[in-house]
């Protein structure tokens, strides 16, 4: 209405002073016909000046006024054109706007655009709706659909109250489809700011959705961590909050267990270098008669180094596991070198707690084909686990056999033990079990999941017995086709 008025008036204004001037202008003819040289000259100067004024401003006048018309009647065409495009089947809204007029007009063209485009974008909500609804499918119908999403999806009506519930949801909820259908949510859930999330989504007047995460214990051993992803939804004048319930409970275990990681191995890898550089010190202060005292120093650093070298290693070789690229080099490694190796370096860890290191080795002991490296690695975690979590006066043993189908390293200990739930996932990457005693031991929780990664790829594999307070039994088997007795 307002471009309508303000167009009708450029023109009746346009029309008057046109109409004014013209009148002015005939006058003026009559008189200067008449006579037309003395007539003009006789007019006092004072009237010969205000009459070219007032002519220059009204020709002035008319010029802003056809300009102003000019540009409202491209307007109009183009507004013409897009109510043609329009008739002719345009699909696309924005095809239709008009963008190079700044006008009232073409203002006011945008804002019924935009108008349209909303009540469409809330038309297919509602089609949607009613498809779920109406459209042959009854409630039953529409529970099947829904239970068939993995995530947990709640609908949640103004008063906070679930209308609407999936069978993921009540898995997460730990709850019946009938007890959760019409009970207040916060009641169900810990107020982790859930509630005020859904109260926004709701008031917000452009439909803003928004996400939160929470803890719920619904009496497991372990609490839940939800990621909540609230959206609004109308139907009808009525809005809704849909909450889309996803569970990252493993994906934060994950973040805390690699967050330790990085502790940890920060730890292993700066007490070597840590013990490196004291002893290198000590050696360079060392007289040159001091010969068995430097020779000390430089058996423990190289005691050190090989330790960073480990760490180093394993830390690559996790990555590699990461990244599914993790590979072998076939050679012979003889398994009797391969177990003296280790009891040389643990058998001074052992000393110092106390704890005994037995080693059981056969008369004929296998070569075996596979990568020495890391099946030291592999054989390595599995003896420095046995001796760190055995308590002075405890014994680790290390026993190897073999016969025609498999050859058996196994490493049992006097240890604390491992629970018996926690057995299964002590094979995982970053995983330490869930007791105060280790609390003060440290490690990177990669250990054993690489030294099983890494036997399977030599064909074996590594399995865990385990009481809890009275030892563990680790046990490294290689199929016999990658051995050959040796005298």
């Amino acid at each position: 209405m307002g471009p309508t008025q303000s167009l009708s008036q450029r023109i009746s204004t346009a029309a008057t002073a046109a109409t004014l001037i013209l009148a002015g202008i005939a006058a003026l003819a009559v008189v200067v016909l008449a006579d037309p040289v003395g007539a003009w000259a006789d007019l006092p100067r004072d009237i010969r000046l205000g009459v070219a004024a007032v002519g220059f401003l009204a020709l002035a006048t008319l010029a802003a006024l056809l300009l102003g018309l000019g540009r409202s009647y491209r307007t109009l065409a183009r507004l013409g054109s897009a109510l043609r495009d329009h008739a002719d089947g345009e699909p696309d809204p924005e095809a239709l706007r008009i963008t190079r007029e700044s006008d009232a007009t073409a203002a006011a063209w945008g804002r019924l655009l935009d108008d349209w485009i909303d009540a469409r974008e809330r038309a297919d909500d509602d089609h949607a709706a009613r498809q779920l609804d109406d459209a042959g499918r009854g409630p039953a119908d529409r529970d099947g659909l829904l239970d068939a999403v993995a995530h947990g999806v709640v609908v949640i009506d103004p008063k906070l109250q679930i209308t609407l519930v999936n069978g993921a949801a009540c898995r997460l909820l730990v709850r019946s489809r009938e007890r959760l259908l019409g009970a207040p949510l916060d009641k169900l859930l810990p107020d982790d700011g859930l509630t005020d999330l859904i109260r926004r989504v709701l008031a917000s007047p452009d439909g803003r959705g928004g996400a939160a995460e929470l803890t719920f214990n619904a009496g497991e051993e372990q609490e839940s961590v939800f990621r909540a992803t609230v959206r609004p939804v109308g139907r009808g004048g009525r809005r809704d909050a849909l909450i889309l319930f996803e569970d990252v409970t493993q994906q934060r275990t994950a973040d805390r267990s690699r967050n330790l990681f990085v502790a940890q191995a920060t730890h292993e890898l700066r007490t070597p270098l840590t013990n490196i550089g004291l002893y290198l010190e000590r050696a360079i202060d060392l007289d040159d008669a001091e010969v068995a005292a430097r020779a000390e120093c430089l058996n423990v650093m190289n005691q050190e180094v090989l330790r960073l070298g480990r760490v180093v290693e394993e830390v690559l070789s996790v990555s590699e596991i990461e990244a599914g690229s993790l590979q072998v080099r076939r050679d012979d490694v003889r398994v009797d070198e391969l177990v003296r190796q280790i009891e040389a370096e643990f058998r001074p860890h052992a000393a110092d707690k106390p704890v005994t290191l037995e080693i059981d080795l056969p008369p004929k002991c296998p070569v075996l084909q596979g990568d020495r490296e890391k099946l030291s690695v592999a054989l390595h975690n599995l003896v420095g686990n046995a001796v760190k979590y055995t308590p002075a006066g405890g014994t680790v043993r290390v026993s190897v056999t073999s016969d025609d189908a498999e050859v058996v390293v196994a490493v049992s200990d006097t240890g604390i033990g491992i629970a018996e739930h926690e057995l299964p996932k002590v094979f995982e990457k970053f995983y330490r079990a869930d007791d105060e005693r280790l609390r003060d031991i440290t490690g990177t929780g990669l250990g054993l999941a690489l030294s099983r990664e890494v036997v399977r790829l030599h064909g074996g594999d590594v399995t865990a017995e385990s009481i809890l307070n009275q030892g563990s039994t680790f046990t490294l088997r290689l199929p016999a086709s990658t051995a050959a007795a040796a005298a």
